[in-house]
């Protein structure tokens, strides 16, 4: 049974993007549970269970994370730094949606683990037709099962695909 996208966290700091992410969201048929926290510091706490979010039940752990990069204080990259730190959350499905297009913005957003990068395109029907194909995309894709706070949980299976028992020498 395919894993369905669970909760997504979306990690903006500029009030009219959040206004129009909210409503390309809901366009696309995803209204819920969607948050949108207000920049990198907040997400952390998200991420991490801590205050207005300790309650996972109202705030569950995002099967699937979107950032932006540029903002005051706490960034896109200490968010995607603190999932690199964190092996066992590095797993969750995480999409830089930035205004810049600097190659190194990109280059570090990748090695940090982002698993796609996006530049934020000025007309909204396009960022509509982005977000669209992105969501239809990820909803087709295979990912490991997490708990409630973001761990992969592994499985009971004892072998590996591809990997067989070794012949004992004669």
């Amino acid at each position: 049974m395919k894993r369905q996208i669970e909760s997504i966290l979306v990690v903006e700091d500029d009030g009219n993007d959040r206004l129009l992410l909210q409503l390309v969201f809901s366009r696309i048929g995803i209204a819920h549970p969607l948050t949108i926290v207000q920049g990198g510091a907040e997400a952390l706490a998200y991420l991490r269970g801590e205050g207005r979010y300790r309650d996972r039940e109202q705030f569950p752990y995002p099967s699937f994370l979107i950032t932006d990069l540029k903002m005051p204080g706490l960034d896109g990259f200490s968010v995607l730094s603190h999932l690199k730190e964190n092996p066992d959350r590095a797993i969750t499905p995480t999409i830089v949606l930035s205004a810049s297009s600097d190659p190194d913005d990109i280059r570090l957003a990748y090695a940090l683990g982002a698993n796609s990068y996006l530049v934020k395109p000025v007309e909204i029907e396009e960022l509509f037709r982005l977000l669209k194909l992105t969501f239809e995309y990820w909803r087709c894709c295979d990912f490991p099962y997490t708990d409630g706070e973001g761990k992969h949980i592994c499985s009971n299976t004892t072998g590996k695909l591809g990997q067989f028992p070794r012949a004992s020498a004669p």
